[in-house]
Protein backbone atom coordinates (compact mmCIF):
# COMPACT_ATOMS: atom_id res chain seq x y z
CA UNK A 1 0.00 0.00 0.00
CA UNK A 2 1.19 3.21 -0.82
CA UNK A 3 2.17 5.56 2.39
CA UNK A 4 -0.80 8.31 3.30
CA UNK A 5 -3.44 6.13 1.39
CA UNK A 6 -6.76 4.29 2.44
CA UNK A 7 -6.13 0.92 4.09
CA UNK A 8 -9.95 0.20 3.47
CA UNK A 9 -11.73 -1.37 -0.04
CA UNK A 10 -13.42 0.77 -2.12
CA UNK A 11 -16.76 -1.37 -0.97
CA UNK A 12 -16.48 -0.37 2.45
CA UNK A 13 -15.93 3.57 1.59
CA UNK A 14 -18.70 3.18 -0.60
CA UNK A 15 -20.89 1.79 2.61
CA UNK A 16 -18.94 4.72 4.70
CA UNK A 17 -20.49 7.50 1.83
CA UNK A 18 -23.55 6.41 1.37
CA UNK A 19 -24.03 6.25 5.54
CA UNK A 20 -22.95 9.87 5.82
CA UNK A 21 -25.08 11.08 2.95
CA UNK A 22 -27.90 9.48 4.74
CA UNK A 23 -27.04 11.09 7.91
CA UNK A 24 -26.58 14.78 6.25
CA UNK A 25 -29.86 14.32 5.01
CA UNK A 26 -31.75 12.98 8.27
CA UNK A 27 -29.70 16.17 10.30
CA UNK A 28 -31.06 18.59 7.18
CA UNK A 29 -34.93 17.08 8.61
CA UNK A 30 -34.46 17.27 12.04
CA UNK A 31 -32.80 20.58 12.18
CA UNK A 32 -36.05 21.96 10.07
CA UNK A 33 -37.98 20.38 13.03
CA UNK A 34 -36.06 21.83 15.83
CA UNK A 35 -36.08 25.10 14.38
CA UNK A 36 -40.32 25.11 13.97
CA UNK A 37 -40.93 23.51 17.17
CA UNK A 38 -38.66 25.39 19.13
CA UNK A 39 -40.36 28.37 21.11
CA UNK A 40 -39.53 31.72 19.18
CA UNK A 41 -39.73 34.97 20.21
CA UNK A 42 -41.92 37.09 17.67
CA UNK A 43 -41.96 40.91 18.08
CA UNK A 44 -45.21 43.58 17.32
CA UNK A 45 -43.40 44.75 14.41
CA UNK A 46 -43.42 41.33 12.70
CA UNK A 47 -40.26 40.30 13.17
CA UNK A 48 -39.18 37.50 14.74
CA UNK A 49 -36.07 37.08 17.16
CA UNK A 50 -32.77 36.44 15.12
CA UNK A 51 -28.95 36.40 16.34
CA UNK A 52 -28.10 39.36 14.68
CA UNK A 53 -30.28 41.71 17.12
CA UNK A 54 -29.56 43.40 19.86
CA UNK A 55 -28.59 41.49 23.14
CA UNK A 56 -31.46 39.94 25.10
CA UNK A 57 -30.70 40.80 28.91
CA UNK A 58 -33.89 39.93 30.64
CA UNK A 59 -36.88 37.93 29.93
CA UNK A 60 -40.00 38.59 32.16
CA UNK A 61 -37.63 38.36 35.66
CA UNK A 62 -35.21 35.99 33.96
CA UNK A 63 -32.25 37.53 33.83
CA UNK A 64 -29.81 36.24 30.90
CA UNK A 65 -25.99 35.82 30.67
CA UNK A 66 -24.80 38.90 28.25
CA UNK A 67 -23.90 36.55 26.14
CA UNK A 68 -26.68 34.54 25.45
CA UNK A 69 -27.05 35.56 22.05
CA UNK A 70 -23.11 33.88 20.68
CA UNK A 71 -24.10 31.63 17.89
CA UNK A 72 -21.56 28.90 19.56
CA UNK A 73 -20.25 28.42 22.95
CA UNK A 74 -16.82 29.61 21.76
CA UNK A 75 -15.57 29.77 25.63
CA UNK A 76 -12.01 29.11 26.72
CA UNK A 77 -12.96 27.41 30.02
CA UNK A 78 -15.22 24.64 30.48
CA UNK A 79 -16.84 26.66 33.62
CA UNK A 80 -17.91 30.03 30.87
CA UNK A 81 -19.61 27.12 28.47
CA UNK A 82 -21.37 25.52 31.33
CA UNK A 83 -22.62 29.40 32.27
CA UNK A 84 -23.96 29.38 28.82
CA UNK A 85 -25.43 25.89 28.53
CA UNK A 86 -27.28 26.97 31.83
CA UNK A 87 -28.55 30.21 30.29
CA UNK A 88 -29.76 28.42 27.14
CA UNK A 89 -31.65 26.12 28.93
CA UNK A 90 -33.47 28.15 31.61
CA UNK A 91 -34.53 30.08 28.52
CA UNK A 92 -35.98 27.44 26.87
CA UNK A 93 -38.12 26.25 29.89
CA UNK A 94 -39.02 29.81 30.30
CA UNK A 95 -40.46 30.32 26.67
CA UNK A 96 -41.99 26.76 26.27
CA UNK A 97 -44.54 27.45 29.51
CA UNK A 98 -45.75 31.20 28.22
CA UNK A 99 -47.33 33.14 24.98
CA UNK A 100 -46.48 36.08 26.15
CA UNK A 101 -43.16 37.80 27.25
CA UNK A 102 -42.15 41.10 28.57
CA UNK A 103 -38.17 41.25 26.43
CA UNK A 104 -35.60 43.87 28.18
CA UNK A 105 -32.65 44.12 25.22
CA UNK A 106 -29.92 46.21 24.80
CA UNK A 107 -29.95 48.26 21.23
CA UNK A 108 -27.34 49.38 18.89
CA UNK A 109 -26.69 52.79 20.59
CA UNK A 110 -26.49 50.76 24.50
CA UNK A 111 -29.60 51.88 25.67
CA UNK A 112 -31.78 49.13 27.71
CA UNK A 113 -35.54 49.44 26.74
CA UNK A 114 -38.17 46.82 27.31
CA UNK A 115 -41.01 45.04 24.68
CA UNK A 116 -43.76 42.72 24.49
CA UNK A 117 -43.10 39.99 22.36
CA UNK A 118 -45.04 36.78 21.47
CA UNK A 119 -43.74 33.16 22.08
CA UNK A 120 -44.58 31.01 19.03
CA UNK A 121 -43.21 28.85 15.98
CA UNK A 122 -41.16 30.48 13.62
CA UNK A 123 -43.06 30.20 10.40
CA UNK A 124 -41.85 27.83 7.50
CA UNK A 125 -41.01 30.83 5.40
CA UNK A 126 -39.05 32.05 7.68
CA UNK A 127 -37.37 29.05 8.45
CA UNK A 128 -36.47 28.92 4.29
CA UNK A 129 -35.47 32.61 4.37
CA UNK A 130 -32.41 32.26 7.25
CA UNK A 131 -31.42 28.56 6.20
CA UNK A 132 -31.74 28.28 2.58
CA UNK A 133 -28.15 29.52 1.69
CA UNK A 134 -26.97 27.03 4.12
CA UNK A 135 -28.38 23.97 3.09
CA UNK A 136 -27.96 24.76 -0.40
CA UNK A 137 -24.52 25.25 0.18
CA UNK A 138 -24.71 21.60 2.19
CA UNK A 139 -26.57 19.55 -1.05
CA UNK A 140 -23.45 21.39 -3.22
CA UNK A 141 -21.10 20.07 -1.05
CA UNK A 142 -22.68 16.33 -0.75
CA UNK A 143 -23.10 16.08 -4.34
CA UNK A 144 -19.48 17.25 -5.08
CA UNK A 145 -18.37 14.33 -2.57
CA UNK A 146 -20.39 11.79 -4.47
CA UNK A 147 -19.42 13.30 -8.22
CA UNK A 148 -15.33 13.31 -6.77
CA UNK A 149 -15.96 9.54 -5.75
CA UNK A 150 -17.67 8.16 -8.45
CA UNK A 151 -15.16 9.89 -10.85
CA UNK A 152 -11.31 9.43 -8.98
CA UNK A 153 -10.63 6.45 -7.74
CA UNK A 154 -6.74 7.55 -6.43
CA UNK A 155 -6.08 7.76 -2.60
CA UNK A 156 -6.81 11.80 -2.89
CA UNK A 157 -9.70 11.45 -4.25
CA UNK A 158 -11.29 9.53 -2.01
CA UNK A 159 -9.63 11.99 1.19
CA UNK A 160 -11.80 14.52 -1.08
CA UNK A 161 -14.52 12.96 -0.95
CA UNK A 162 -14.79 12.96 2.95
CA UNK A 163 -13.64 16.03 3.53
CA UNK A 164 -16.40 17.41 1.01
CA UNK A 165 -18.53 15.05 3.47
CA UNK A 166 -17.25 16.51 6.57
CA UNK A 167 -17.41 20.21 5.10
CA UNK A 168 -21.71 19.53 4.27
CA UNK A 169 -21.79 17.43 8.14
CA UNK A 170 -20.50 20.94 9.68
CA UNK A 171 -23.03 23.45 7.58
CA UNK A 172 -26.07 20.81 8.10
CA UNK A 173 -25.41 20.92 11.71
CA UNK A 174 -24.53 24.59 12.09
CA UNK A 175 -27.63 25.49 10.44
CA UNK A 176 -30.26 25.52 13.10
CA UNK A 177 -27.81 26.52 15.47
CA UNK A 178 -27.02 29.79 14.11
CA UNK A 179 -30.91 30.22 12.53
CA UNK A 180 -32.53 29.75 16.29
CA UNK A 181 -34.64 32.44 17.17
CA UNK A 182 -33.44 32.64 20.54
CA UNK A 183 -33.61 29.08 21.76
CA UNK A 184 -33.69 25.09 20.70
CA UNK A 185 -34.99 22.03 22.60
CA UNK A 186 -32.18 21.71 24.61
CA UNK A 187 -31.17 18.17 24.06
CA UNK A 188 -31.10 18.66 20.44
CA UNK A 189 -29.02 21.90 20.74
CA UNK A 190 -26.51 19.93 22.31
CA UNK A 191 -26.86 17.02 20.05
CA UNK A 192 -26.38 19.74 17.17
CA UNK A 193 -23.24 21.41 18.80
CA UNK A 194 -21.81 18.30 19.40
CA UNK A 195 -21.92 17.05 15.30
CA UNK A 196 -21.05 21.07 15.04
CA UNK A 197 -17.77 20.08 16.85
CA UNK A 198 -17.13 16.66 15.47
CA UNK A 199 -17.49 17.42 11.70
CA UNK A 200 -15.26 20.65 12.22
CA UNK A 201 -12.62 18.96 13.78
CA UNK A 202 -13.27 16.22 10.99
CA UNK A 203 -11.58 18.96 8.15
CA UNK A 204 -7.98 17.27 9.57
CA UNK A 205 -8.68 15.67 6.23
CA UNK A 206 -7.45 18.42 4.57
CA UNK A 207 -4.19 18.24 5.97
CA UNK A 208 -4.08 14.54 4.89
CA UNK A 209 -5.25 16.07 1.23
CA UNK A 210 -2.43 18.29 1.31
CA UNK A 211 -0.06 15.93 2.40
CA UNK A 212 -0.95 12.79 -0.55
CA UNK A 213 -1.96 15.62 -3.52
CA UNK A 214 -0.95 16.21 -6.33
CA UNK A 215 1.61 12.99 -5.36
CA UNK A 216 2.39 11.81 -1.78
CA UNK A 217 4.87 13.94 0.25
CA UNK A 218 8.49 12.08 1.35
CA UNK A 219 7.74 12.87 4.30
CA UNK A 220 5.02 10.48 4.43
CA UNK A 221 7.15 7.93 2.43
CA UNK A 222 9.85 8.12 5.14
CA UNK A 223 7.42 8.23 8.74
CA UNK A 224 4.17 6.25 7.64
CA UNK A 225 3.03 7.36 11.00
CA UNK A 226 3.18 10.49 9.92
CA UNK A 227 -0.67 10.76 8.21
CA UNK A 228 -2.45 9.18 11.01
CA UNK A 229 -1.05 11.95 13.41
CA UNK A 230 -4.06 14.64 12.46
CA UNK A 231 -6.55 12.09 12.92
CA UNK A 232 -5.18 11.29 16.35
CA UNK A 233 -5.16 14.56 17.15
CA UNK A 234 -9.13 14.89 16.22
CA UNK A 235 -9.88 11.70 17.71
CA UNK A 236 -8.15 12.95 21.08
CA UNK A 237 -9.80 16.65 21.19
CA UNK A 238 -13.38 15.87 20.37
CA UNK A 239 -13.53 13.09 22.92
CA UNK A 240 -12.11 15.84 25.47
CA UNK A 241 -14.79 18.09 24.07
CA UNK A 242 -17.52 15.33 24.51
CA UNK A 243 -16.83 14.38 27.73
CA UNK A 244 -16.64 17.94 29.14
CA UNK A 245 -12.95 18.11 29.75
CA UNK A 246 -12.20 21.06 27.44
CA UNK A 247 -14.59 23.60 25.76
CA UNK A 248 -15.40 24.36 22.61
CA UNK A 249 -13.05 27.55 22.02
CA UNK A 250 -10.07 25.89 23.70
CA UNK A 251 -9.35 24.18 20.63
CA UNK A 252 -9.05 26.81 18.27
CA UNK A 253 -4.88 26.92 18.30
CA UNK A 254 -5.35 23.22 16.53
CA UNK A 255 -7.77 24.74 14.09
CA UNK A 256 -5.25 27.59 13.33
CA UNK A 257 -2.31 24.66 13.97
CA UNK A 258 -3.95 22.88 10.91
CA UNK A 259 -4.32 26.08 8.71
CA UNK A 260 -0.99 26.53 8.75
CA UNK A 261 -0.14 22.24 8.31
CA UNK A 262 -1.91 22.56 4.90
CA UNK A 263 -0.18 25.41 3.69
CA UNK A 264 3.34 24.61 4.46
CA UNK A 265 2.46 20.95 2.89
CA UNK A 266 1.03 22.76 -0.35
CA UNK A 267 4.67 25.35 -0.29
CA UNK A 268 6.32 22.38 0.21
CA UNK A 269 4.66 20.80 -2.90
CA UNK A 270 5.17 23.81 -5.12
CA UNK A 271 8.95 24.36 -4.22
CA UNK A 272 9.40 20.98 -4.22
CA UNK A 273 7.72 20.46 -8.49
CA UNK A 274 9.62 20.87 -11.75
CA UNK A 275 6.40 19.89 -13.90
CA UNK A 276 4.87 23.42 -14.74
CA UNK A 277 1.46 21.83 -15.19
CA UNK A 278 1.20 20.48 -11.57
CA UNK A 279 2.68 23.43 -10.39
CA UNK A 280 -0.30 25.35 -11.82
CA UNK A 281 -2.52 22.38 -9.88
CA UNK A 282 -0.82 23.26 -6.88
CA UNK A 283 -1.31 26.78 -6.74
CA UNK A 284 -4.96 25.94 -7.81
CA UNK A 285 -5.31 23.46 -5.26
CA UNK A 286 -3.98 25.82 -2.37
CA UNK A 287 -5.19 29.12 -3.01
CA UNK A 288 -9.03 27.98 -2.47
CA UNK A 289 -8.15 26.23 0.79
CA UNK A 290 -6.16 29.10 2.39
CA UNK A 291 -8.31 32.39 1.64
CA UNK A 292 -11.42 30.27 2.97
CA UNK A 293 -9.48 29.74 5.81
CA UNK A 294 -8.37 32.91 6.56
CA UNK A 295 -11.60 34.71 6.03
CA UNK A 296 -13.49 31.65 8.18
CA UNK A 297 -11.04 33.13 11.11
CA UNK A 298 -10.20 36.07 10.61
CA UNK A 299 -14.08 37.25 10.24
CA UNK A 300 -15.97 34.50 11.86
CA UNK A 301 -13.87 32.65 14.62
CA UNK A 302 -11.65 35.84 16.11
CA UNK A 303 -14.76 38.05 16.38
CA UNK A 304 -16.12 35.44 18.22
CA UNK A 305 -13.78 34.86 20.58
CA UNK A 306 -13.59 38.67 20.99
CA UNK A 307 -17.10 38.78 21.70
CA UNK A 308 -17.28 40.93 18.96
CA UNK A 309 -20.58 40.92 16.24
CA UNK A 310 -18.98 37.69 13.65
CA UNK A 311 -19.94 38.12 9.88
CA UNK A 312 -23.44 36.32 9.04
CA UNK A 313 -22.81 33.04 8.46
CA UNK A 314 -24.67 32.74 5.67
CA UNK A 315 -21.96 34.70 4.23
CA UNK A 316 -19.49 31.93 5.55
CA UNK A 317 -21.77 29.50 3.77
CA UNK A 318 -21.66 31.71 0.38
CA UNK A 319 -17.89 31.68 1.01
CA UNK A 320 -17.37 28.11 1.58
CA UNK A 321 -18.26 27.45 -2.08
CA UNK A 322 -15.02 27.79 -3.15
CA UNK A 323 -13.85 24.34 -2.18
CA UNK A 324 -16.54 22.15 -3.55
CA UNK A 325 -15.65 23.77 -7.06
CA UNK A 326 -11.91 24.34 -7.08
CA UNK A 327 -10.28 21.18 -5.59
CA UNK A 328 -12.48 19.02 -7.45
CA UNK A 329 -11.30 20.73 -10.86
CA UNK A 330 -7.85 19.99 -9.24
CA UNK A 331 -8.39 16.75 -8.75
CA UNK A 332 -9.79 16.59 -12.64
CA UNK A 333 -7.32 18.69 -14.47
CA UNK A 334 -4.60 15.85 -12.59
CA UNK A 335 -6.92 13.18 -13.65
CA UNK A 336 -7.09 14.30 -17.52
CA UNK A 337 -2.86 15.17 -16.92
CA UNK A 338 -2.13 11.48 -16.22
CA UNK A 339 -4.53 10.51 -18.48
CA UNK A 340 -2.70 12.72 -21.07
CA UNK A 341 0.88 10.81 -19.98
CA UNK A 342 -0.69 7.68 -20.75
CA UNK A 343 -1.39 8.22 -23.97
CA UNK A 344 1.44 9.40 -24.92
CA UNK A 345 3.11 6.59 -23.17
CA UNK A 346 0.72 3.78 -25.14
CA UNK A 347 1.35 6.11 -29.00
CA UNK A 348 5.19 5.68 -27.96
CA UNK A 349 5.11 2.10 -27.07
CA UNK A 350 2.38 2.12 -30.21
CA UNK A 351 5.56 3.23 -32.13
CA UNK A 352 8.29 1.23 -31.02
CA UNK A 353 5.82 -2.34 -31.91
CA UNK A 354 5.03 -0.22 -35.37
CA UNK A 355 8.82 0.25 -35.96
CA UNK A 356 9.54 -3.33 -35.04
CA UNK A 357 6.46 -4.32 -37.65
CA UNK A 358 8.05 -2.93 -40.44
CA UNK A 359 11.48 -3.31 -39.34
CA UNK A 360 10.31 -7.39 -39.28
CA UNK A 361 8.00 -6.99 -42.11
CA UNK A 362 9.65 -4.75 -45.02
CA UNK A 363 13.29 -3.90 -44.21
CA UNK A 364 14.24 -7.54 -43.95
CA UNK A 365 12.33 -7.87 -47.61
CA UNK A 366 13.99 -4.94 -48.67
CA UNK A 367 17.43 -6.47 -47.50
CA UNK A 368 16.83 -9.96 -49.36
CA UNK A 369 15.61 -8.20 -52.52
CA UNK A 370 18.96 -5.57 -52.57
CA UNK A 371 20.68 -9.02 -51.86
CA UNK A 372 19.19 -11.04 -54.48
CA UNK A 373 20.01 -7.51 -57.02
CA UNK A 374 23.77 -7.71 -56.41
CA UNK A 375 23.39 -11.64 -56.79
CA UNK A 376 22.02 -11.69 -59.95
CA UNK A 377 24.27 -8.28 -61.33
CA UNK A 378 26.74 -10.84 -60.98
CA UNK A 379 25.54 -13.72 -63.07
CA UNK A 380 25.26 -11.15 -65.91
CA UNK A 381 27.40 -12.54 -67.54
CA UNK A 382 25.77 -16.13 -67.30
CA UNK A 383 23.01 -18.09 -67.89
CA UNK A 384 19.63 -16.57 -69.19
CA UNK A 385 18.15 -19.50 -66.87
CA UNK A 386 19.78 -18.24 -63.74
CA UNK A 387 19.59 -14.50 -64.30
CA UNK A 388 15.54 -15.29 -65.26
CA UNK A 389 15.57 -17.55 -61.75
CA UNK A 390 16.79 -14.45 -59.76
CA UNK A 391 14.79 -11.66 -61.62
CA UNK A 392 11.53 -13.77 -60.70
CA UNK A 393 12.47 -14.57 -56.91
CA UNK A 394 13.24 -10.71 -56.58
CA UNK A 395 9.86 -9.75 -58.39
CA UNK A 396 8.00 -12.78 -56.09
CA UNK A 397 9.31 -11.32 -52.53
CA UNK A 398 8.73 -7.39 -54.01
CA UNK A 399 5.12 -8.21 -54.95
CA UNK A 400 4.95 -10.01 -51.36
CA UNK A 401 6.48 -6.93 -49.62
CA UNK A 402 3.72 -4.78 -51.23
CA UNK A 403 1.15 -7.02 -50.19
CA UNK A 404 2.08 -6.70 -46.78
CA UNK A 405 2.53 -2.93 -46.03
CA UNK A 406 -1.37 -2.54 -48.44
CA UNK A 407 -2.12 -5.12 -45.49
CA UNK A 408 -0.68 -3.17 -42.86
CA UNK A 409 -2.05 0.03 -43.78
CA UNK A 410 -5.37 -1.23 -44.36
CA UNK A 411 -5.68 -2.48 -40.75
CA UNK A 412 -4.44 1.23 -39.63
CA UNK A 413 -7.60 2.69 -41.34
CA UNK A 414 -10.59 4.26 -39.94
CA UNK A 415 -12.39 2.32 -42.54
CA UNK A 416 -11.85 -1.04 -40.23
CA UNK A 417 -13.52 0.30 -37.29
CA UNK A 418 -16.67 -2.03 -37.86
CA UNK A 419 -16.63 -5.23 -36.51
CA UNK A 420 -17.76 -6.64 -39.98
CA UNK A 421 -15.38 -5.06 -41.70
CA UNK A 422 -12.73 -6.32 -39.74
CA UNK A 423 -13.91 -9.83 -39.54
CA UNK A 424 -14.31 -9.35 -43.24
CA UNK A 425 -10.79 -7.99 -43.89
CA UNK A 426 -9.50 -11.02 -42.16
CA UNK A 427 -11.20 -14.12 -43.96
CA UNK A 428 -10.06 -12.71 -46.93
CA UNK A 429 -6.45 -12.73 -45.67
CA UNK A 430 -6.85 -16.10 -44.24
CA UNK A 431 -8.50 -17.57 -47.58
CA UNK A 432 -5.57 -16.00 -49.40
CA UNK A 433 -2.72 -17.14 -47.36
CA UNK A 434 -4.08 -20.73 -47.39
CA UNK A 435 -5.18 -21.64 -50.85
CA UNK A 436 -2.53 -22.98 -51.82
CA UNK A 437 -1.98 -25.19 -48.89
CA UNK A 438 -4.83 -27.83 -49.84
CA UNK A 439 -5.95 -26.40 -46.14
CA UNK A 440 -9.90 -25.90 -45.64
CA UNK A 441 -10.22 -22.28 -44.00
CA UNK A 442 -13.28 -21.19 -42.24
CA UNK A 443 -14.02 -17.99 -40.55
CA UNK A 444 -17.33 -17.42 -38.30
CA UNK A 445 -18.92 -14.52 -36.53
CA UNK A 446 -21.39 -14.62 -33.77
CA UNK A 447 -23.89 -11.95 -35.15
CA UNK A 448 -23.58 -10.59 -31.13
CA UNK A 449 -20.31 -9.41 -31.63
CA UNK A 450 -21.52 -6.50 -34.74
CA UNK A 451 -23.27 -5.49 -31.46
CA UNK A 452 -20.17 -5.02 -29.52
CA UNK A 453 -18.30 -1.15 -29.45
CA UNK A 454 -16.44 -0.48 -32.52
CA UNK A 455 -13.14 -2.14 -31.77
CA UNK A 456 -10.17 0.60 -31.12
CA UNK A 457 -7.19 1.00 -33.18
CA UNK A 458 -5.19 -0.74 -30.56
CA UNK A 459 -7.26 -3.88 -30.75
CA UNK A 460 -7.60 -3.83 -34.17
CA UNK A 461 -3.81 -4.03 -34.32
CA UNK A 462 -3.37 -6.38 -31.58
CA UNK A 463 -6.50 -8.50 -33.06
CA UNK A 464 -4.87 -8.44 -36.53
CA UNK A 465 -1.17 -9.42 -35.59
CA UNK A 466 -2.56 -12.39 -33.01
CA UNK A 467 -4.42 -13.49 -35.87
CA UNK A 468 -1.99 -13.71 -38.64
CA UNK A 469 0.79 -14.75 -36.36
CA UNK A 470 -0.96 -17.98 -35.39
CA UNK A 471 -1.98 -18.30 -38.93
CA UNK A 472 1.36 -18.62 -40.01
CA UNK A 473 2.48 -20.87 -37.64
CA UNK A 474 -0.23 -23.68 -38.36
CA UNK A 475 0.76 -23.38 -42.04
CA UNK A 476 4.45 -23.64 -41.15
CA UNK A 477 4.11 -26.48 -38.55
CA UNK A 478 0.94 -28.35 -38.15
CA UNK A 479 0.37 -29.75 -41.26
CA UNK A 480 -3.07 -29.39 -40.81
CA UNK A 481 -5.67 -30.06 -43.53
CA UNK A 482 -8.13 -27.47 -41.26
CA UNK A 483 -8.16 -24.38 -39.86
CA UNK A 484 -11.39 -22.91 -38.32
CA UNK A 485 -11.77 -19.87 -36.67
CA UNK A 486 -14.63 -18.11 -34.68
CA UNK A 487 -15.82 -14.50 -33.21
CA UNK A 488 -17.40 -14.74 -30.12
CA UNK A 489 -18.20 -12.39 -27.34
CA UNK A 490 -19.24 -12.89 -22.97
CA UNK A 491 -20.55 -8.93 -22.31
CA UNK A 492 -17.81 -6.78 -23.51
CA UNK A 493 -14.98 -8.65 -23.80
CA UNK A 494 -14.13 -10.76 -27.19
CA UNK A 495 -13.01 -13.65 -28.09
CA UNK A 496 -11.13 -15.46 -30.73
CA UNK A 497 -10.81 -19.35 -31.17
CA UNK A 498 -8.02 -20.34 -33.89
CA UNK A 499 -8.46 -24.38 -34.04
CA UNK A 500 -6.34 -27.03 -36.26
CA UNK A 501 -6.14 -30.65 -36.85
CA UNK A 502 -2.88 -30.85 -37.51
CA UNK A 503 0.13 -32.77 -35.43
CA UNK A 504 0.05 -30.83 -32.31
CA UNK A 505 2.81 -31.27 -29.61
CA UNK A 506 3.29 -31.99 -26.36
CA UNK A 507 2.78 -28.91 -23.82
CA UNK A 508 4.92 -29.58 -21.37
CA UNK A 509 7.93 -30.48 -23.66
CA UNK A 510 7.61 -27.36 -25.96
CA UNK A 511 5.23 -24.66 -24.76
CA UNK A 512 8.02 -22.24 -24.50
CA UNK A 513 8.64 -20.35 -27.37
CA UNK A 514 6.86 -22.69 -30.12
CA UNK A 515 4.75 -21.62 -32.10
CA UNK A 516 5.25 -18.03 -31.59
CA UNK A 517 3.42 -17.76 -27.92
CA UNK A 518 5.51 -15.62 -26.15
CA UNK A 519 4.73 -13.39 -28.71
CA UNK A 520 1.23 -13.81 -28.88
CA UNK A 521 0.95 -13.52 -24.82
CA UNK A 522 2.87 -10.44 -25.12
CA UNK A 523 0.71 -8.68 -27.05
CA UNK A 524 -2.68 -10.07 -25.37
CA UNK A 525 -1.48 -8.94 -21.84
CA UNK A 526 -0.70 -5.35 -23.54
CA UNK A 527 -4.51 -5.56 -24.05
CA UNK A 528 -5.63 -6.88 -20.39
CA UNK A 529 -6.50 -9.77 -22.03
CA UNK A 530 -5.81 -13.62 -21.65
CA UNK A 531 -4.60 -16.24 -24.39
CA UNK A 532 -4.82 -20.06 -23.39
CA UNK A 533 -3.54 -22.77 -25.45
CA UNK A 534 -4.98 -26.41 -25.70
CA UNK A 535 -3.11 -28.77 -27.53
CA UNK A 536 -2.16 -32.25 -27.67
CA UNK A 537 0.34 -34.92 -29.79
CA UNK A 538 -1.59 -35.74 -32.69
CA UNK A 539 -4.54 -34.13 -31.53
CA UNK A 540 -4.46 -30.26 -32.98
CA UNK A 541 -4.17 -27.20 -31.59
CA UNK A 542 -6.63 -24.91 -30.29
CA UNK A 543 -5.97 -20.98 -29.49
CA UNK A 544 -8.21 -19.08 -26.84
CA UNK A 545 -7.71 -15.04 -27.18
CA UNK A 546 -10.05 -12.87 -24.92
CA UNK A 547 -9.82 -9.45 -25.16
CA UNK A 548 -12.09 -6.65 -23.30
CA UNK A 549 -13.12 -4.43 -25.97
CA UNK A 550 -13.53 -1.36 -24.02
Amino acid sequence: MTPGTWSFPRAWQGRALALLSLLIIGLGALGIHALHTAPALGFPSGSWFALSDPEIRRVDDLELNPILALSLPEFAHVEEESRWWRAQEQLFVHLNTRSLVHVTVIDASGRLHTESARVGALPFFDIVRRTWLIYFTVAVYLGSALSVFRRHRSPAGAILTFFLCACALYFVSAAPVVARAPVLPPLLFQFFIGVLYAAAASLTTLVHFALVFPAPKQLAFRHRWVVYVPYVITVTVVTLYLSGAMAFGATFPVLIAGVFVVLAAFLHSLLQERDPFLRRQIRLSLTAPVLVSLFFICCYVVPGVLRLAPIDFRYVALCFLILPFALPLAMDNLALYDARLEVERVALQEKEQLRADLHDLILNNLAVISRSSEVARSHLGGTQESLEKRLHAIQGLATTTARQVREFLRVLEDQQGSWETLCNSLRAWGGELLEDSECDFDLNVVPAVFALPPPSFHLRICLDRIYKEALHNVLKHARADRVSVSFSCRGHTVICCIRDNGVGFDMNATLDGHYGLGNIRRRVEEMAGSAVVESRAGGGTLLTVEIPVA
